[in-house]
């Protein structure tokens, strides 16, 4: 009797555990595990991570990183085991890094990138993605252009070009911003995206752009502009142009400047209507009677000077825009004086030169004054109101005298002796500087002669006054002074 022994069907057994050849991706990627499969058996893959499905023949897996799976294969009615093992090597891109933390794009930097891979020692290519913003490769290395701008860089693995990673390199304007301040008041500045008013004739502005690092490392920033032609090269240039022009200049991205010239023009306002440039002048007067009897009269004069309003275009202080200057200047008088002769002490008398009286009299005479004027000049440090030479004064006097009259055909006599007594106070502003004056109690006494002679003819008319001042009392005044915020 002959045995047979047939060795293939432990072979066959063993083909139902084929987990596959050892594969690679890239991280984030999926791959299908194991070989052919028979439906009769059962399949159990270990560890679980990364598969959709641990008990099917064929999973996908997709690791976090490189892992050793192991599948085991059991027959039917568990006549028999059989195990096999797959790696698959997980290709991961961790980060590009630049040797510049800060790039310019200033036409002249050069920027290494890098890649941090696991694992380590793989080919790459490097690309652009995108808009390069003028920038280009040189030796794996990038050529930074003038193109402000965010460039994405891609580094692509040689061995499996699925494997990629992108990172933004942005490129900085090296221009920070511009700024125009005017020659003639340093601190009257404009920055980015305003105007600068200058006014006036002969005004010129220093345009200048602003690095947003230390210095223009590469090529000098680059201008444009709607009035002249900016000078290339340099970080700053004076602006001449007309007056009335209005010139708008842009430098690195988009960085843009305004210059307008303005003519200064002064409008004038006069606020009272049907004031004159002569002023307006009042006057009246009265008598005063007694019993039927003149025994004085009163005086009154009122006196406006030039009186006006005005305003002038002005740039403003530290500040790049403009404002108007407002002038007010005024000018006024006013007085009012009264005399009162005494009954009792007024008589007339007969001599030979005519007719003569003498009297005993009192007066009285009141004045103010406001001179001066007000202004607002917001292209100087205060701004507020000041004082121009701006006065008010109010004077009296009390005056009482003997006086002598006598009336000729052709001469007239006058004499007095006189006591007065004066009182007033002023009040001036010069700036922000309030200076108050007062005085009481001066005392005076004065001898006066008047004499006037006239024969009917008025080119041989002759007159002769004398006032001798006969004494003068000490003042007794105060002055006070202060200072307006």
């Amino acid at each position: 009797m002959a045995v047979l022994v047939f060795f293939i069907a432990p072979y066959m057994l063993l083909a139902q555990a084929d987990a596959g050849p050892d594969q690679e991706i890239c991280k984030g990627k999926s791959v299908q595990l194991g070989g052919a499969a028979n439906p009769d058996y059962c399949y159990y893959w270990t560890p679980q991570s990364g598969l959709d499905n641990p008990y099917a023949p064929n999973p996908t897996a997709t690791p976090e990183k490189t892992t050793t799976y192991t599948v085991i294969v059991t027959g039917p009615e568990f006549s028999g085991r059989w195990m096999d093992d797959v790696t698959v090597t997980v290709f991961e891109m961790q980060d590009i890094v630049f040797d510049k933390p800060m790039v310019y794009a200033d036409g002249a930097t050069l920027v290494t990138p890098q890649a941090v891979v696991n694992p380590s020692g793989r080919r790459l290519s490097w690309e652009f993605v995108g808009e390069s913003f003028g920038c280009w490769w040189e030796n794996e290395k990038i050529v930074v252009g003038t193109d402000p701008g965010s460039v994405t860089v891609r580094a692509v693995d040689n061995k499996n070009p699925e494997c990629y990673l992108d990172k933004p390199l942005e490129l900085l304007d090296p221009v920070a911003g511009v700024t125009a301040e005017d020659v003639k008041n340093k601190g009257r500045i404009a920055k980015t995206g305003e105007t600068l008013y200058l006014v006036g004739p002969q005004r010129q502005a220093e345009v200048k752009a602003l690095p947003a690092q230390g210095s223009f490392s590469g090529l000098a920033p680059v201008w444009s502009g709607t009035c002249l032609s900016p000078p290339s090269g340099t970080a700053s240039f004076i602006n001449d142009a007309d007056e009335g022009m209005s010139c708008t200049y842009n430098v690195g991205n988009d960085k843009s400047i305004t210059i307008t010239r303005l003519s200064s023009t002064t409008t004038e306002i006069k606020p009272l209507p049907g004031f004159s440039d002569a002023g307006l002048k009042k006057f009246f007067e009265t008598d005063l009677n007694f019993k039927g009897n003149k025994v004085g009269g009163i005086k009154c004069e009122i006196n406006f000077g030039n009186t006006n309003f005005r305003k002038t275009l002005v740039g403003k202080y530290m500040d790049p825009g403009t404002d108007y200057k407002y002038e007010m200047n005024l000018g006024f008088s006013g007085s009012v004086s009264g005399r009162i002769v005494h009954p009792l002490y007024s008589k007339k008398i007969s001599s030979p030169w005519g007719s003569a009286k003498w009297e005993l009299y009192m007066e009285v005479k009141a004045a103010l004054g406001i001179g001066g004027g007000l202004i607002k000049d917001p292209s100087t440090e205060f701004q507020g109101w000041n004082g121009k030479n701006l006065t008010a004064s109010l004077d009296g006097a009390f005056k009482v005298g003997f006086e002598f009259m006598s009336d000729a055909e052709y001469m007239a006599i006058k004499a007095g002796i006189s006591a007065e007594v004066k009182v007033g106070t002023s009040v001036q502003l010069l700036g922000n500087e309030l200076q108050i004056k007062g005085y009481c109690g001066q005392v005076q006494g004065a001898l006066n002669f008047e004499f006037h002679y006239d024969i009917n003819d008025p080119k041989a008319k002759v007159s002769y006054n004398e006032s001798i001042v006969l004494f003068e009392g000490l003042d007794s005044g105060w002055k006070h002074l202060m200072y307006l915020d």
